[in-house]
């Protein structure tokens, strides 16, 4: 699960609607960096860059306040208070405390007031999402990935807005943790605002756990300069790229899948049916595609742990040692999660299978 789970919470909270999106065209920190802090410490800043200061914390008489100052210095504020208060403390990533450090700088001078802030604190009514990056773990872990077109994107974001408005941020947080978001949704009387969005029901419903790799996949068809993980590489051809106008062209082929806006979860089944190339041929009305690239290991048994990422620590066993693997799993707690592996597996299907899980996450062998 990603670490900035509540980067929606946090924007919708306390962006004022009267703001001008246009405001929020920030320049991003890059997410794959290291530490925000030392990265920041150690560089030299302009005027529009943000600079890191202990001792810039004025003494006012509150966060909002101390905020309003700090932004219009452009110094990062080490400041408790003002960390909790303006949800800083809640993003475990620098790169994203950065960028909601920016949306401050951006409004505070276009007329935002301590005042507004403190009011946006107080009757929490200031509620405007703003949508995940591609290249931020929020992207998956809130379901944008799903949206097959702009106008999802923009349904996804006024059904996250009015879910929180009728629930507190602690039990938004919870329901992203245990991947019970379609439950909290059902519970506030707003499964109508999730009911026409393609497959996010099904995603939130397990992407605390494990979810398909084919959503990797759509994050790497639009994100330039990255290498696929190890399981998109290994579920849909990459690793059979043997150089890198191969490794373009395959990438440009599920980019224009996406782009056309087909199912997500279709190209999945496809992929753990072994049926990559087929599909897509068909799928994108006869367009010629590199036969000899999409081609994998499935179909494999057991088929519904097929072409998955899964999250937290990941332990295989054969059924003979299926009970102790159990014992270990409740032992290692922090959703470690047994994954059966069948005896007849070859030990290159058993590296394949490790390969896959370990890609973002831990795994052991039993």
């Amino acid at each position: 699960m990603a670490t900035g789970i509540n980067t929606l919470a946090a924007y919708c909270q306390f962006i004022p609607e009267t703001v001008d999106k246009s405001l929020f065209r920030y320049e991003d920190v890059d997410p794959r960096e290291a530490d925000f802090f030392s990265r920041f410490s150690e560089i030299e800043v302009k005027d529009e860059d943000i600079k890191i200061d202990d001792a810039t914390n004025p003494p006012t008489t509150d966060a909002a306040a101390r905020l309003v100052v700090a932004c219009r210095k452009r110094f990062f504020p080490m400041d408790e208070e003002i960390s909790h208060t303006f949800r800083f403390k809640f993003f475990a990533k620098g790169a994203d405390r950065a960028r909601l450090f920016r949306v401050y700088c951006h409004i505070v001078p276009n007329g935002i007031t301590d005042e507004q802030l403190r009011k946006a604190c107080e009757d929490d009514k200031m509620k405007l999402g703003l949508i995940p990056n591609v290249d931020e773990d929020n992207w998956i872990d809130l379901g944008f990935c799903t949206a097959p077109n702009w106008q999802s994107l923009l349904h996804m974001r006024r059904a996250y807005r009015k879910l929180l408005h009728e629930t507190c941020l602690e039990e938004f947080w919870s329901a992203i943790t245990h991947s019970t978001i379609p439950f909290l949704f059902e519970k506030h009387g707003l499964s109508n605002e999730i009911a026409g969005l393609r497959n996010f029901r099904s995603l939130m419903k397990v992407v605390g756990k494990s979810y398909e790799s084919v959503w990797q996949l759509k994050r790497y068809a639009q994100w330039e300069g990255t290498e696929p993980v190890s399981a998109v590489a290994v579920d849909y051809g990459f690793m059979n790229c043997k150089t890198p106008r191969q490794r373009q062209r395959l990438r440009q082929l599920y980019a224009y899948y996406f782009v056309k806006g087909k199912d997500e979860m279709k190209l999945h089944q496809a992929c753990i049916r072994g049926d990559l190339g087929p599909f897509l041929r068909e799928a994108l009305d006869g367009l010629p595609v590199p036969e000899q690239l999409l081609t994998n290991a499935y179909p494999v048994e057991p088929l519904d742990q097929m072409g998955m990422i899964t999250v937290g620590k990941t332990i295989f066993a054969p059924p003979s040692v299926h009970n102790e693997a159990e014992l270990v799993a409740r032992a290692e707690g922090n959703g470690a999660r047994v994954v059966p592996i069948l005896e007849s597996h070859t030990d290159s299907m058993r590296g394949m299978m490790e390969d896959m899980a370990a890609s973002l996450h831990g795994c052991t062998h039993r």
